[in-house]
């Protein structure tokens, strides 16, 4: 009933996929150590040594002890006591001397936006990959013309409903309610048909890095922040499965449009990111003041286009950008009369993020 794939990806341009406000740290949860920032277990580190946990509740009965106790923490902390952090990752030089620079303001939080992680290791989850299939899907099985016709019929749908409601004609996944109103049909989503596990990435294969976002003008605008990147160059795997069974029986599971397949998902994804991320390039990076930022992308799109039909792309994490994230057509949302996109997050502010090259291999 499925088909189940092995695949094997390689992070072309560095990705941050957030692991929500539980991977937030603030120096109270983190130690900066020899090029290492560690996720402290402050409960064990107070547990495993009575004299830190003393000076500790001392400390904190102070009304300035917040400085006092991150100063605390990072000379307390042991990295050598594996049972008083939960995971690591490496630090830029940037990062490093920010911190220490900025440890003992008590203006300044320092905080630093990490992964998820399971067992100490850095995870991509299952839900992000799948995301970024159905974009590229969605796209590929949706052209200008298809577009602009789903449009005009969307004149009337409110704008709140506008995004579901193109999904569901793209993938013929609409019903009616009583009173006639359109609807997305969850139950004929034919991307039900589609398994994806959770990435688990090597360990110490990501490394804290500074996102500034730019203008157009390539004028940094903003607060920067500190986010967790897997870094260029990592391989990994997740284990991906796809419903493969005759039209009779999908029409009795209530799928109308096409199941999705291994030659759909890998030539879709790569049409479609490759064409985002040349129009990117074109608006973007051509002007920054950094030439080597517009020779690398123009070297990873290279890569991407001459990757054949075996070989799909991908784009995740919270610095996708918008050409990324939705319709590439009439259908683009939002569609905001002031433009849109104006602005990207830019590692270091000259580096965009995001990009994953993968291959199939049924088991």
């Amino acid at each position: 009933m499925y088909k189940h794939y092995t695949a094997n990806a390689e992070i072309l341009l560095p990705v941050h996929v957030g692991g929500g406000s539980e991977y937030a740290l603030d120096p109270l949860e983190y130690a900066v150590k020899d090029g290492w920032l560690y996720h402290i277990d402050l409960g064990n580190m107070l547990a495993s040594d009575g004299s830190f946990a003393k000076i500790f509740i001392e400390t904190t009965e102070n009304d300035q002890s917040i400085v006092h106790v991150r100063t605390m923490i990072t000379e307390a902390f042991n990295p050598d006591i594996k049972d008083n952090w939960r995971f690591r990752t490496r630090v830029s030089s940037q990062f490093e001397q920010e911190f220490k620079k900025k440890l003992s303001d008590i203006g300044n939080q320092l905080i630093v936006q990490c992964m998820l992680h399971e067992a100490g290791y850095p995870v991509i989850p299952g839900s992000s990959i799948k995301g970024s299939i159905r974009t590229a899907i969605l796209n590929g099985r949706a052209d200008a013309n298809v577009q602009s016709r789903i449009k005009s019929e969307m004149a009337r749908v409110p704008r709140s409903k506008q995004s579901s409601i193109a999904e569901g004609k793209v993938l013929s996944a609409i019903k009616e309610n009583r009173r006639g109103q359109e609807n997305f049909d969850i139950k004929a989503d034919p991307f039900k048909g589609v398994k994806i596990s959770d990435a688990i990435l090597p360990a110490d294969s990501t490394i804290i890095v500074n996102v500034q976002n730019v203008s157009i003008h390539d004028e940094a605008t903003g607060i920067p922040m500190w986010v967790e990147a897997i870094k260029p160059g990592t391989t990994f795997t997740f284990d991906l499965s796809l419903l493969s069974v005759d039209n009779q029986m999908k029409n009795k599971m209530g799928i109308n449009a096409p199941l999705i397949g291994k030659n759909d998902l890998l030539t879709m994804s790569t049409a479609f990111y490759s064409a985002a991320l040349q129009e990117e390039n074109e608006k973007f990076y051509q002007n920054i003041a950094d030439s080597q930022t517009a020779e690398e992308i123009d070297t990873v799109i290279s890569e991407i286009q001459g990757t054949g039909n075996e070989t799909g792309v991908l784009r995740l994490g919270r610095f996708s950008h918008l050409e990324s994230m939705t319709f590439n057509g009439p259908l683009r949302m939002p569609n905001h009369a002031k433009g849109w996109g104006n602005t990207r997050n830019l590692m270091n502010g000259m580096m965009p993020m995001g990009v994953v090259k993968f291959s199939m291999e049924e088991k």
